[in-house]
C-alpha cells in the first residue's frame, strides 16, 4: 500500500514538472518576495491574501479552477515535522465524516471523509519547518476533493 502511495506522488511530481513547461499548465511560485520561504506550483495567475492573527499567519493562495491552499504559518513547536502532524491527526480522525487515512507521511497525510454513501472528499496537511518557522499546508475546506486532486495539492507547496 505505501509503494502505491509513493508511485502516485512520484506520478504527481513528475505531472508537476512536465505542466510546469507547459505555458497554460502549472507553474512554480517563489513566494520568497513575499517573505516566506515557499514554492508553489500552481496555475498561471495565483493571488495570495494573508490574514495575521497574533502570532500565526494564514496565508490563502488561490488560482486558476477553485485552487487553493491555506498555510498557516507560526513559530516551530518542535524541530520535527512528525512530532507536529502527531497533533493534528487526531483532530481530524474525531471528525464525525473521517473515513481513514489515504497516505500517511512522516510530514503529512492525505485524509477521506465519507459524507454520505454518495459523497467523498479528500484532504491533506502537510508540514514544512523552515528555520524556527513551522507551516501547515492544508486544502481548502470548502468544496469536494478528488483523491487526485488532494494528492495533486499535497505535493503543490515546497
Amino acid at each position: 500500500m505505501a509503494i502505491r502511495h509513493i508511485l502516485i506522488i512520484f506520478i504527481g511530481l513528475i505531472f508537476l514538472a512536465s505542466c510546469a513547461q507547459d505555458n497554460g499548465g502549472l507553474q512554480q511560485f517563489d513566494l520568497i518576495d513575499r517573505g516566506y520561504p515557499l514554492k508553489v506550483w500552481a496555475s498561471d495567475s495565483v493571488i495570495v491574501r494573508k490574514t495575521t492573527f497574533g502570532p500565526q499567519t494564514d496565508l490563502r493562495i488561490e488560482g486558476k479552477d477553485g485552487f487553493m491552499i491555506q498555510v498557516f504559518i507560526s513559530n516551530a513547536t518542535s524541530s520535527k515535522p512528525s512530532d507536529v502532524i502527531a497533533g493534528i491527526k487526531p483532530a481530524i480522525s474525531s471528525n464525525r465524516y473521517f473515513s481513514g487515512f489515504e497516505l500517511e507521511q512522516d510530514n503529512g497525510f492525505i485524509y477521506k471523509l465519507q459524507l454520505d454513501e454518495n459523497n467523498v472528499s479528500y484532504g491533506f496537511r502537510r508540514v514544512l519547518i523552515k528555520g524556527n518557522k513551522e507551516y501547515i499546508v492544508q486544502n481548502n475546506l470548502l468544496g469536494i476533493k478528488t483523491l487526485e486532486e488532494a494528492e495533486q495539492l499535497f505535493v503543490a507547496v515546497e
